[in-house]
């Protein structure tokens, strides 16, 4: 099987935080040879939650942490995953749709001040109508270089009937769909932008990824709840 270098970049929130400060996501992306092929989400200090395909056949992981300020012909500290590991899963056509976690050989360091949102509980709830926080590629970033810039998004979560109407057949309670706050609004906020393993935090919690088994439906998305990977989170 060909070995592919693969890129791993993370982009920090900014600033110090004070202990009433949001807490953000960490905003990651995963690519190779310059390219980006989709996020990922931080669930603890050293371990990264994304997709399957992102990894498939590829060796030689390397995360990229951007702390807020640095300049953008600066990579930033660079790390490497030790450890990859798949959801069980004996049916390699459809390991794609599976998910990964990530360990990397140290801690991830956010900047002076830095701090992440913890993991929800399994018994959190989000109401329809709720505003999460997510991260997207953002529209202004320099291709120039190899890593992107991320930005910030708000979205409001979507109403369990309608996301079912969506996906029908695929939708199940594991799962939770977001939409723009304002569909009405110009582009890019009409459509729910998201890139496949990017976190999403509701009250300061991370609470749900995006997918990598329904992705989008024009202006909704689809995250898989984290509650629903602990096992995975927990090797």
């Amino acid at each position: 099987m060909l070995s592919l270098r693969l890129i791993v970049l993370v982009t920090l929130a900014g600033s110090a935080l004070t202990d009433n400060s949001p807490r953000l996501p960490l905003k990651l992306a995963i690519g190779s040879h310059g390219t980006m092929t989709c996020s990922g989400s931080a669930v603890s200090d050293n371990t990264i939650l994304s997709s399957g395909y992102c990894v498939m056949g590829r060796g030689n992981v390397e995360v990229l942490v951007r702390p807020e300020g640095i300049t953008l012909n600066d990579s930033g500290n660079i790390y490497f995953a030790n450890r990859i590991v798949f959801t069980p899963n004996e049916d390699p056509t459809t390991m794609s749709n599976d998910y990964v976690l990530l360990t990397v050989d140290r801690d991830l360091y956010g900047g002076e001040g830095f701090k992440a949102p913890d993991l929800a509980d399994d018994d959190m709830t989000v109401a329809s109508g709720d505003i999460c926080t997510t991260a997207r590629r953002s529209a202004s970033y320099s291709a120039y270089y190899y890593w992107p810039e991320f930005e910030y998004y708000n979205v409001k979560i979507i109403d369990d009937a309608q996301c079912e109407e969506l996906f029908m057949e695929q939708y199940t309670d594991d799962f939770i769909c977001v939409g723009a706050i304002d569909p009405t609004a110009q582009f890019p906020d009409n459509q729910c932008q998201t890139e496949t393993g990017a976190p999403l935090v509701c009250a300061d919690k991370l609470f749900a990824i995006a997918t990598c088994e329904l992705s989008c439906s024009g202006s909704v998305c689809a995250y898989r709840r984290i509650s629903s990977l602990r096992d995975l989170i927990g090797q």
